[in-house]
This record gives C-alpha cells, sequence and structure tokens, in this order.
C-alpha cells in the first residue's frame, strides 16, 4: 500500500469512528479472547451470514478487523455485496485500537 493510500484508508477509519462505527472483529472466539478492541463484538467472518441482514440495516458505519487484511477484506466483500455502502477494512486489531484512541 502506498503512502498516500494508507492515508486515505486511516482518515477514512476516522472519520467513521467519529460517526460512531460499528467495529466487527473477524477472528475466530480464541484469538478474540486473546486481545480485541474493547469497542468490538466479535463475529468470524465464516459466521458473518447469520448476521447481515441485522448488519445491513444499521445505520452507522461498520469497519472490520482481524489480525490483517485477508479475513477483515473478505468481511468488507461480504458486506458490501449484500449493500452496505459504508464498510470499511480496519485491518489488524492493535492498529485500528491505537487509530481509537488517538481520536
Amino acid at each position: 500500500m502506498g503512502f498516500l493510500s494508507f492515508l486515505f484508508k486511516k482518515n477514512n477509519l476516522k472519520d467513521a469512528l467519529k460517526k460512531g462505527a460499528f467495529i466487527i472483529d473477524v477472528r475466530t472466539p480464541q484469538e478474540y479472547d486473546n486481545g480485541h478492541t474493547p469497542d468490538a463484538i466479535n463475529i468470524p467472518v465464516d459466521r458473518l451470514a447469520i448476521q447481515i441482514d441485522r448488519l445491513t440495516a444499521l445505520k452507522q458505519p461498520i469497519i472490520c478487523c482481524s489480525n490483517q487484511d485477508e479475513r477483515s477484506s473478505k468481511a468488507v466483500a461480504i458486506l458490501k455485496s449484500k449493500g452496505k455502502k459504508d464498510v470499511y477494512n480496519g485491518g489488524g486489531w492493535k492498529a485500528l485500537y491505537e487509530l481509537q484512541k488517538n481520536l
């Protein structure tokens, strides 16, 4: 990811957080239990379809996070394919947590 892409992503995440984003940690429950951002709920990416109607109906933005971009990218793609427009890839949960603390 280039520097400008990184800044754009970071600004989008900040804006979403300021709007009260709903944070979904898409890792396994075991990974989530080993550490997560306090505001996140755990919905593993392979269980996202079960909650899709409730999630796409949310008025606030959604940020998906994991350990790395792969699972959160997949979760974003799933939500966007079901019509959710304001959904963002938060990447790793630790970086997202640091971003939250510095708002």
